[in-house]
């Protein structure tokens, strides 16, 4: 993993409103959704959000193992 990956994750919660990750990660809430939805095309993993109260959350350290095992363009 480089610096930059580790720093993106530091003082983040374990988990994140998919607003706010939106803004860590430079994409869209619309992309992120999409990732829930249709996590099939990006290989998204199963832990990766969370769902509570019909409020949707990204859990960090899935999005950290997720974003770290992924190949450069």
């Amino acid at each position: 993993m480089s610096v930059n990956e580790n720093t993106l994750f530091d003082n983040l919660p374990n988990i994140v409103r998919v607003q706010a990750m939106a803004k860590v990660l430079g994409v869209s809430v619309k992309t992120l959704y999409d990732w829930k939805y249709r996590p099939k095309m990006r290989k998204i993993p199963d832990d990766l959000f969370l769902k509570i109260n019909r409020i949707l959350y990204v859990r960090t350290e899935a999005l950290k193992r997720w974003v770290s095992c992924q190949q450069p363009f």
